[in-house]
């Protein structure tokens, strides 16, 4: 239970880094502009996706709150990993 609670922790750390790379991918392919200096006009089927994608671009800044956490979290799997491969070695080697 406590591995499905530190994935969950990891993966809602990384989305304000996902929100910019969809921002980004999204207006690369509609050949808009994107910068966090102001909002630019980004029409994709006729409608006005320049502020959505402004605010999803900006929302990156929130990954300098939430990367520590992102951190200690991916810490505490790879230390779980590492404990639990070593109870495996432990009774391998104990037959």
């Amino acid at each position: 239970m406590l591995v499905r609670f530190l994935l969950v922790v990891l993966l809602l750390s990384i989305l304000p880094m996902l929100s910019v790379l969809a921002s980004t991918y999204i207006a690369s392919l509609a050949g808009c502009t994107l910068h966090e200096g102001a909002v630019n006009e980004c029409t994709i089927a006729g409608l006005d996706f320049g502020p959505t994608l402004a605010d999803m671009f900006v929302s990156g800044w929130f990954f300098l709150v939430t990367a520590p956490v992102a951190a200690a979290a991916l810490l505490g799997l790879i230390l779980m990993g590492l404990i639990r491969f070593g109870r495996w070695v432990i009774a391998r080697w104990a037959l």
